[in-house]
């Protein structure tokens, strides 16, 4: 199974929350990706605040935030500005018994009918956590 590590990170305008996926940091694994679309913006993101990802939130569960919350999927990250919907990159989270599944990964700004052109994430296979480690990376700062 995939590991998420969940670190509370600062920048110049603010506290968010940054992804690591194996040890990796999603950030960067997006920008080798975008980096084939657009250098200048490739990987042009940071984590969502801390209210939006620690419990008592669910977003990362099963009640998305209404800032951040798209169709089916929902925003795991958001641009670098902090301002939601700008430059958000999308999951579809999947709960199951046992684990919670990330899958059909998007930069919804870069969909199939867009006119900046798409940007296909197939690289990215869905990506599965076991349910109780995941859940123990949401409670760190309840």
């Amino acid at each position: 199974m995939d590991k998420i590590k969940l670190v509370i990170k600062k920048d110049d305008e603010a506290e968010f929350v940054d992804i690591y996926i194996n040890e990796k940091r999603l950030v960067e694994i997006l920008r080798e990706i975008e980096l084939e679309y657009d250098a200048k913006i490739a990987g042009e993101y940071r984590g969502l605040p801390q209210s939006v990802v620690f419990f008592p939130s669910r977003h990362f569960l099963d009640e998305p935030d209404k800032w951040y919350h798209y169709d089916e999927k929902v925003s795991i990250l958001e641009c670098v500005c902090g301002s939601p919907g700008c430059w958000d990159f999308n999951v579809r989270i999947t709960i199951e018994d046992d684990k919670v599944i990330w899958s059909e990964f998007e930069q919804p700004h870069r969909s199939v009918d867009s006119a900046g052109g798409y940007w296909k994430y197939d690289e990215i296979k869905p990506i599965v956590f076991d349910r109780k480690q995941y859940v123990a990376e949401l409670s760190k700062m309840s």
